[in-house]
This record gives C-alpha cells, sequence and structure tokens, in this order.
C-alpha cells in the first residue's frame, strides 16, 4: 500500500506538471486598452507570443465584435462571410493549434481604422522559449475590468529582477500549482 509520502508527491509532480499544459490569457489590447479603434492592435499582438491552449479574450463596448475571418477576409477588411461572429462583449477564444488566425470589427469602417488582429499560435516544441530575447514576448496580461493605473497587472519585462523564469511560466498558470506544491511540501515536513 503507497505511503501517504508517495501520494503527496505524485500530487506534487501532477500539480508542477499541469502548469506546462495549461495554456496563458491574454487580453487582446491591454494594458491600457481593449478591442477598439484607440488601440494600437497589431503592436500589442507583436509583443506577445501565443501558443496552443493560450486564450484570446476581447473585451469591448456593445458598438463592436469580433469576426474571424479569413486572411483575405481580415486583410481587405470583408465583413461578408466571417467563419466566425462573436458579438458579445467579453468573447474568449481559445487557441487550439499552431498556425495564423485572423480577426476583425465587423461594425463598417472599423477594421479600415485598424480593428484587425492577425494571430500567429506557434507550437512549444518551434518556439524558442529559453531565448532571452523572446522573453518579453511571453508575458500573458489578466484581463483588468478597466484599464486603469490602479487595475493593471505588474509585468515582467526582460531583464527584470524576477528574470526570464518568472514569465516564461506565466503568471495565470503558476499561481495554483505553487500553491499546490507549497501545500504538498508542508505535508512532507509534517510526515
Amino acid at each position: 500500500m503507497p505511503s501517504m509520502k508517495n501520494i503527496l508527491m505524485v500530487i506534487v509532480v501532477v500539480a508542477m506538471l499541469s502548469n506546462l499544459v495549461l495554456g496563458n490569457k491574454f487580453t487582446v489590447g491591454s494594458p491600457g486598452g481593449g478591442w477598439g479603434i484607440s488601440t494600437d492592435i497589431q503592436t500589442w499582438a507583436a509583443a506577445n507570443t501565443f501558443h496552443p491552449g493560450d486564450t484570446l479574450t476581447f473585451q469591448h463596448a456593445s458598438t463592436h465584435n469580433v469576426l474571424e475571418v479569413t486572411k483575405v477576409a481580415h486583410d481587405s477588411c470583408q465583413l461578408n462571410s466571417p467563419l466566425e461572429t462573436h458579438t458579445d462583449e467579453n468573447t474568449s477564444i481559445e487557441l487550439t493549434t499552431p498556425g495564423k488566425r485572423y480577426f476583425i470589427c465587423g461594425t463598417p469602417g472599423h477594421c479600415t481604422q485598424g480593428m484587425k488582429l492577425e494571430i500567429d499560435t506557434v507550437s512549444l516544441a518551434s518556439s524558442p522559449a529559453d531565448s532571452p530575447s523572446q522573453h518579453h514576448k511571453q508575458r500573458p496580461i489578466e484581463a483588468p475590468s478597466e484599464a486603469t493605473s490602479s487595475s493593471l497587472p505588474p509585468f515582467s519585462p526582460a531583464g527584470s529582477p524576477l528574470g526570464p523564469s518568472s514569465i516564461a511560466w506565466g503568471r495565470n498558470k503558476g499561481r495554483i500549482g505553487w500553491i499546490i506544491v507549497g501545500i504538498g511540501l508542508l505535508f512532507l515536513g509534517m510526515m
């Protein structure tokens, strides 16, 4: 019969491994913006690296929506044949496979004013995750309710005291796992 120590070690290992497969959550345009005309969405996308399992959240006013479209429709802002249409003001879309996906706002004139997004989801195997130059692109942004200085999440740019490993783990997926690890180690210490 397995000992309590062995069972707890299995729980700790499973918790740690689960952190490697859970994705990050990105709020499109944050911090300081969202899915809107005033946000530089292309610069936001270029500053992040996306992997399968990550989730994009589009937070926007009721005057906007999110259309998933083909590359041709994205490049020419064609609204007539979307692959998917999302009209709620807090749309979450999971990135499930590597490859490019395209999103535009379906409100006439908004796409031509910059409300379009090209996402390149790269596999973890092909991403240079341990390259220091890439770590600044791996900071997930927690979804603030409003983009104010008091509600913005902290982040760790490359070269900060937190170091690259903090960024590579990702803020959202590491917290729960480390809490479970701490509890597991606490129980191990009691035995």
